[in-house]
């Protein structure tokens, strides 16, 4: 991994996020490394409705939400 990757965040869940729930704020929380969704499209995340159960620490992807 390169040091631009390891020193980028990404969108992890800060807590369990069971399917059907609609994604707040406090649901997640960017750590390192930056290889799943940059910190910086959590705007576009928030609101959207779980498509499956997320594990606590889970690296966030995309097709989780609808």
């Amino acid at each position: 991994m390169g040091t631009a990757l390891a020193a980028r965040r990404s969108l992890f869940a800060r807590r369990f996020i069971p399917a059907g729930k609609v994604l707040e704020r406090d649901d997640i929380i960017a750590l390192r490394p930056g290889v799943g969704i940059p910190e910086y499209m959590s705007d576009r995340i928030i609101g959207k409705k779980s498509r499956t159960d997320i594990e606590k620490d889970f690296l966030l992807k995309i097709d989780f939400f609808e």
